[in-house]
């Protein structure tokens, strides 16, 4: 499937949960993510947006858990990953998505273990689209365990890719 049908169909199988559906998803997910967590120190992670799968209880207990928690800001062209210690270092950031504040400590990329991914639909193969800018292939290292956090109506058969798409290590999820 071609990324522009492979983002259509991952966003309507995203929009097409029910709100009380979608709670038991994410409480789902979440305990999984964490369980993986537990392995690594430094934890990458984004703050999801209100119809993406819920973040904010994997950054609570990563923080709760004394984990180094890495959140992005975004930039014109690039994503950088800062330090955050709780949830007072996040503000408002471009399209009000939650960043964390510019004074908050910058993370090398080396440095992260284990990144939490965002998508809109993601394959069998570990093959993910997101929004189609490139922020997180340009930013991913090979080093990091790349984990994608999803519903499972957002899995498709397959993703065409390109040469400068990065794949996925695995997507946590859960039965529909």
């Amino acid at each position: 499937m071609d990324k522009q049908s492979a983002r259509n169909a991952g966003l309507a199988g995203r929009r097409s949960i029910p709100k009380s559906r979608r709670q038991d998803y994410d409480a789902e997910i979440t305990q999984q993510a964490c369980l993986m967590a537990m392995g690594y120190d430094v934890i990458g992670c984004y703050v999801s947006l209100e119809d993406e799968t819920d973040t904010m209880g994997i950054i609570s207990w990563c923080l709760d858990h004394h984990k180094k928690v890495c959140v992005p800001r975004t930039g014109k062209t690039m994503l950088v990953f800062h330090e955050i210690r709780s949830f007072d270092d996040l503000e408002q950031g471009v399209l009000n998505i939650l960043e964390p504040k510019k004074d908050t400590p910058v993370v090398d990329p080396k440095d992260i273990e284990l990144m939490f991914v965002p998508l809109l639909a993601f394959d069998e193969e570990g093959h993910r689209v997101g929004h189609g800018a490139g922020y997180y292939d340009r930013y991913l290292t090979e080093d990091m365990v790349k984990a994608g956090l999803a519903y499972p109506q957002q899995k498709v058969d397959s993703i065409e890719t390109t040469a400068s798409d990065v794949d996925l290590d695995l997507v946590i999820s859960c039965l529909p």
